[in-house]
């Protein structure tokens, strides 16, 4: 029941929430408009505004408010906003409902003198057939309704009625009020060639798409503008994303929703708060105990698998994929300033991701069940990764959103060799390149960020070209020989290095042999997705069955000579049993990885091989950086000054 003192029209205006902010549009949230506009303030509504010569029998005004009610709630409270409730009478002897709405603008005739127009209103559903109930009615209300209409008719994001698999698309009017309540879209954006990233927050009453929890009461959404306002384009965007939406696959991420407004398509996503990278700073000396490694192991195995999912995913158009592959190898060219790179023809059908990097690996909060290699209740803690930006990467279509210009010859970090050697590519591309990022990963964990950042630089001191690349390989060209590819002396290097590293386990050693296999030259010998697979939840059942598998510390013994590089796997050879420092008597007591009360930590060489490098940190997207505070589990003591992160380890309980 109204209070006596307020009208329904002070009900509805005091509920008017301003967006943009300043924009001088506004809407009212679905929840207000249902909560105020009830039968009852209806009735009250209508008697109120009744003229005494013409009064309505009670069972008018009941019918009346019945249909209201049911059919014409927002069309009502526009009227009432305006001071013309009395009208709804014959609107609805129009025939018109909420479903008439919005009503557009057309013109009608000119006027008297010629110089103008007259606007009239119709219905969506009737172009150019005015509005016979406002046959009557001035400039200033006319224009009035069209303009206050908006304030009831902010979209509600929700999942298909039939199918909730389904991803519902939205065609928006261009007058359309968005239903947002906060907007990082001028301060915090990541953008591209092809998109612009940034987060929103959706009134809670106007999504239902992205379900809040205890630590999100009102999540954010990741909203990404394309570019391109071709239909065409759009409908390839989000081919695969609606394809992987329906799959269970946690470890990819899910496209909650698709719109149009003013010419620009829009796609929806749960926020991610970093990708891996910035996660990687946020916790930049991560402890070395069994619940972290573990979930490490989980998150590499929930990738490979995301991974691998993409892999058996076929295009259900030959046409559409035909297109893919046409649009991605032309983007793929352009960026290396070549000619559009073959794709194989048996792989023209088979999904891949085509841009697998840390930028691209984002970390969510959100975990609904627990897995072989974590339970709930520590994803619930750390959270998990999440496979992103897969849109039009079908057939490796996004490699030049790594860069600032798609026609600038630049050399992708985790590009594999076949790129630059201009051989045909396929899902191996992928698997390639995942092997970079676990090499990264596995360094962040075993010698912190400050030594991971080191890592670009020390691939570039043995680049062959004459572009100081980053690259995990180098392409040899000799007189009289077709150009070949090799695995860089640094990186090899950087594997041998790490199985001498004092955080060093079994399962460690077992993982970096792994990305020996896949940081192969030979995309025909790299190992392929299922495989790899298989040897992840191989290392899941050990670490099951032996928790010691993961932590027990046994760092192989360094070489006297360096490892060379070849064209295979750049992995040094598997150590005799006699190279592994097996037994814990012969670890020192500070760097026992078994829970224990925190104590004082030895100051640990970074590398058996001292090396002199140049800081050199790759740039964040700046929308993806965060003040907010790291998850716990991977926060570690302060430094102190005389210790640098290469130099001390973080307490491991």
């Amino acid at each position: 029941i109204l209070p006596q003192s307020q009208k329904l029209e002070e009900q509805l205006v005091d509920q008017l929430i301003e967006w943009p902010r300043g924009g001088n549009s506004y809407f009212i949230p679905i929840d207000q408009q249902k909560r105020l506009v009830t039968p009852m303030s209806i009735m009250e509504e209508l008697r109120r505004v009744e003229d005494r010569e013409n009064q309505h029998s009670k069972e008018e005004l009941d019918d009346t408010t019945a249909k209201i009610s049911n059919t014409a709630r927002k069309m009502f409270s526009i009227l009432v906003c305006l001071g013309k409730g009395k009208c709804i009478y014959n609107f609805l002897k129009e025939g018109l409902t909420d479903d008439h709405l919005p009503f557009s603008r057309f013109v009608a005739q000119a006027t008297s003198n010629g110089t103008g127009v007259r606007t009239k209103l119709c219905s969506h559903r009737s172009p150019g057939k005015p509005i016979k109930s406002m046959a009557n009615w001035s400039w200033n209300e006319t224009t009035g309704f069209a303009r206050d209409q908006w304030w009831m008719l902010a979209p509600v994001f929700k999942e298909s009625l039939n199918d909730p698999r389904k991803v519902r698309h939205y065609n928006l009017d261009d007058n359309c009020v968005m239903p947002f309540i906060e907007d990082h879209e001028r301060t915090d954006t990541i953008a591209s060639g092809f998109s612009t990233v940034w987060a929103v927050r959706v009134h809670p009453a106007h999504q239902s798409l992205h379900s809040p929890d205890k630590k999100n009461p009102n999540p954010l959404i990741a909203l990404k503008k394309l570019n391109s306002i071709d239909e065409n384009d759009f409908r390839l965007e989000v081919e695969m994303l609606k394809a992987f939406s329906n799959h269970k696959d946690r470890h990819l991420i899910k496209l909650l929703a698709t719109y149009r407004i003013k010419n620009r398509y829009h796609l929806m996503f749960p926020h991610c708060k970093y990708n891996l990278r910035t996660y990687w700073e946020a916790n930049p000396k991560p402890k070395f105990t069994y619940t972290n490694v573990r979930w490490f192991l989980a998150q590499c195995k929930g990738i490979a698998h995301g991974l691998m999912t993409i892999h058996e995913y076929k295009s259900s158009e030959a046409g559409k994929a035909a297109r893919l592959a046409e649009i991605g190898r032309s983007r793929l060219g352009n960026n290396l300033g070549v000619n559009p790179i073959p794709v194989k023809e048996e792989e023209r059908i088979y999904g891949r991701h085509g841009d697998i990097k840390p930028e691209n690996i984002l970390w969510s909060d959100e975990s609904e069940s627990g897995d072989d290699c974590a339970s709930s209740q520590e994803l619930e803690q750390i959270g998990i990764l999440v496979i992103a930006d897969f849109g039009l990467m079908d057939f490796h279509g996004k490699q030049s959103r790594s860069m600032v210009q798609a026609d600038v010859p630049a050399s992708p970090t985790y590009a594999p060799p076949e790129l630059r050697l201009r051989k045909s590519i396929s899902r191996a591309y992928d698997i390639w390149s995942l092997g970079c990022l676990y090499l990264e990963f596995v360094t962040w964990l075993v010698c912190w960020l400050d030594e991971l950042d080191k890592f670009p630089h020390a691939r570039a001191l043995t680049s062959s070209s004459e572009i100081n690349d980053d690259l995990y390989y180098t392409i040899i060209e000799e007189k009289d020989c077709a150009p070949r590819a090799i695995v860089k002396e640094s990186v090899t290097e950087w594997i041998q290095d790490l199985h001498e590293k004092p955080r060093c386990s079994q399962f460690i050693h077992d993982f970096v042999d792994l990305i020996g296999e896949m940081l192969v030259v030979d995309q025909n010998q790299r190992i392929h997705c299922g495989p790899l697979n298989s040897r992840l939840h191989e290392m899941c059942m050990k670490a099951k069955n032996d928790h010691g598998y993961l932590t027990d510390l046994i760092p192989r013994r360094p070489r006297a000579g360096d490892s060379t590089a070849t064209e295979g796997s750049p992995t040094s050879p598997t150590a005799s049993q006699g190279d592994l420092l097996r037994t814990k008597s012969q670890i020192p007591a500070d760097l026992d990885t078994t829970t224990k009360s925190p104590k004082t930590r030895a100051a640990i060489p970074s590398s058996s091989r001292p090396v002199s490098y140049v800081r050199l940190r790759s740039p964040s997207p700046a929308g993806l950086r965060s003040s907010s505070p790291a998850p716990s589990i991977f926060l570690t003591e302060v430094d102190q000054k005389e210790n640098t992160p290469s130099q001390r380890l973080g307490d491991d309980t």
